[in-house]
């Protein structure tokens, strides 16, 4: 999976000229590459000139792409990361990007085996930030109104993108129930 940066993509172009033109072209802003083991030069060569034609177009929409901000990284079991050990970049417009051990996709935060250990471990921080600054205004508000504003801020963290968490660990379950 690569993530694409852009410098200045949202001050240069207008917002419906770009997502139509990827649509246009098939392109999400999310390149997605399933390698093949155990040769799996076909599936890099195929990302790179995918992230090169986007990068042609870019340059040609006064745009350029942003390699400094742009990240990948290889999902798989830990078996199946074994087979691409050798692997450690992907080309982004002429610069070499090193694969992550986990990103951050708007929401949720996969690591490189799906294990999801990241992504609760963000929620329960985010939930715990909540909990803190509501003792802050505690005093100032009603039990009722404290109720429904704790339900508010830390349930919607517990229910976005929680059906990623199909398959979790007894582990991270728990963690997730203790916060």
């Amino acid at each position: 999976m690569c993530f694409v940066d852009f410098k200045k993509a949202f001050d240069s172009i207008s917002h419906d000229k770009l997502w139509m033109t990827l649509m246009d072209m098939g392109y999400p802003l999310h390149l997605f590459i399933s390698l093949s083991p155990p040769d799996n030069m076909p599936d890099l060569d195929n990302l790179t000139r995918c992230i090169d034609y986007l990068h042609v177009w870019f340059c040609a929409n006064d745009m350029a792409l942003n390699p400094d901000k742009s990240e990948a990284i290889l999902l798989g079991t830990r078996q199946r990361a074994h087979s691409y050990s050798s692997l450690a970049t992907v080309n982004v417009a002429g610069s070499q990007i090193p694969l992550a051990d986990h990103t951050k996709i708007p929401g949720i935060t996969p690591d490189k085996n799906l294990s999801m250990n990241n992504h609760v471990s963000a929620v329960c921080k985010s939930i715990h930030y909540h909990i803190r600054a509501l003792r802050h205004i505690r005093s100032s508000i009603s039990e009722d109104m404290a109720k429904m504003v704790a339900c508010a801020l830390v349930g919607t963290r517990f229910d976005y993108a929680n059906s990623v968490l199909f398959g979790a660990t007894q582990k991270n379950i728990s963690k997730l129930q203790k916060a």
